[in-house]
C-alpha cells in the first residue's frame, strides 16, 4: 500500500528563501553576530555595538492588522516588513538585520513562493539581511519580526528620537517648538483611512493606485530624516494615528498641543501613514523646508507645545 507524502511546506519556504540570496548567519533560530563578522562567507556583517544599536518588534497578523481578500501576499508581505522598518527610521537609525518567525497556514508552493520573493526584494531593496527565526504551521498568515538598526548619530539617541516604548526629550526642549508631518506634495494624511472605510464596505482586492497606495506600500521618509535629523527634537512616525500620537507627546512632557487643524478633521484620526513626526525650532523651518525640496516631499505644521491644555479628541482604537 502507499501512501501519500505530506508536502512540507515550511522546509519548502526555507529552502526557497535561502536560495534567493537574503539569509545570512550560522543557524536558522539564532545567530551570534560578533562570530559572523569573522567568518569569510559573512564578511560583509557590521558588528553591533550595545551603544550604537537599536531594536524594533512588530506583529502583521491576518484577521487583525490584514485581510487576505484585500491584498495581495507580494503586498502583504512588503507590508509586514516596512511598518517595521519605520520604526527603526523614527528611532534615527539605519535597519540592517532581521529576525523573523513566520506562521504559515494551508498555502500552494505557488503562494509560499511569492512570500519568499516579496521578502527577498524588500531585503535587498533596504541592505538588510535576515539571519534567522522560526517557521510554524497555523491557522492564519501572520509575520513577527525583529528587526536590529544603527543609529545615525550616537549624539541623537532613542531618548529622542521615540516611538512609543522609548523615552521622549524632556518638556523644557519642546516648549515652543512647532510640530510638524512629513507628506506627500500632492497629498495630506486621511489617504489610508479612507481606504479602509472603503474596504470595510466593499470588499475587493486592491491594486496598485495613486489613490491606495499609501494603504498598501507605506512611503518611509529614510532619506529626509537623515539629513534633518540635528535639526529634529523629537521624532516618531505616525502608526496610530496622528491624534494618538499627539496625545502620547503631551502625556510624555506634560504640555499640551496649540494646534493649527481643526479638531473635526480627518487628519487627526487616519492610522497606519507612517509618515515622520517631528518637533523643530522655529528658526530651522527654512532650511527644513529646502531639504523636504530635495527630497521631493513637504511638511505640514499641525502646532506648537504650550502651558496648555491637552487636546480634546476622540481616540481611534486601530488593533
Amino acid at each position: 500500500m502507499c501512501t501519500k507524502t505530506r508536502f512540507d511546506k515550511e522546509k519548502y519556504f526555507l529552502d526557497t528563501l535561502k536560495g534567493l540570496g537574503v539569509f545570512k548567519g550560522v543557524g536558522d533560530d539564532c545567530v551570534n553576530l560578533s562570530y559572523a563578522a569573522n567568518l569569510k562567507s559573512l564578511k560583509s556583517f557590521q558588528v553591533l555595538d550595545y551603544k550604537d544599536k537599536v531594536v524594533g518588534f512588530d506583529s502583521f497578523i491576518e484577521g487583525v492588522h490584514f485581510k487576505r481578500s484585500f491584498m495581495s501576499l507580494k503586498d502583504i508581505t512588503t507590508k509586514a516588513f516596512l511598518v517595521n522598518f519605520s520604526d527603526i527610521v523614527a528611532c534615527n537609525a539605519v535597519p540592517k538585520y532581521a529576525l523573523l518567525s513566520i506562521a504559515l497556514p494551508s498555502l500552494s508552493k505557488l503562494e509560499l513562493k511569492e512570500i519568499a520573493e516579496a521578502i527577498a526584494k524588500i531585503c535587498k531593496d533596504y541592505k538588510i539581511y535576515l539571519i534567522g527565526g522560526d517557521t510554524t504551521n497555523a491557522k492564519a498568515l501572520s509575520f513577527n519580526i525583529v528587526v536590529f538598526g544603527i543609529l545615525q548619530d550616537e549624539r541623537k539617541t532613542s531618548k529622542t528620537f521615540v516611538k512609543r516604548r522609548f523615552l521622549s526629550r524632556q518638556s523644557r526642549h519642546l516648549k515652543g517648538g512647532l510640530l510638524a508631518y512629513t507628506r506627500a506634495r500632492d497629498r495630506d494624511l486621511g489617504t489610508s483611512l479612507k481606504t479602509l472605510n472603503a474596504l470595510l464596505r466593499y470588499p475587493k482586492r486592491l491594486v496598485h493606485n495613486r489613490r491606495d497606495e499609501r494603504f498598501l506600500s507605506p512611503k518611509l521618509r529614510s532619506g529626509f530624516v537623515a539629513e534633518a535629523r540635528k535639526k529634529m527634537l523629537i521624532g516618531l512616525d505616525i502608526s496610530d494615528g496622528l491624534a494618538s500620537e499627539v496625545k502620547y507627546l503631551e502625556s510624555s512632557n506634560k504640555l499640551g498641543l496649540k494646534s493649527l487643524i481643526k479638531l473635526n478633521s480627518k487628519i487627526w484620526k487616519s492610522g497606519e501613514e507612517y509618515e515622520m513626526l517631528f518637533a523643530y525650532n522655529k528658526k530651522d523651518r527654512l532650511s527644513l523646508k529646502r531639504l523636504a525640496k530635495k527630497h521631493r516631499i513637504a511638511f505640514k505644521d499641525v502646532g506648537s507645545f504650550e502651558r496648555v491644555s491637552k487636546l480634546d479628541i476622540r481616540l481611534n482604537v486601530w488593533h
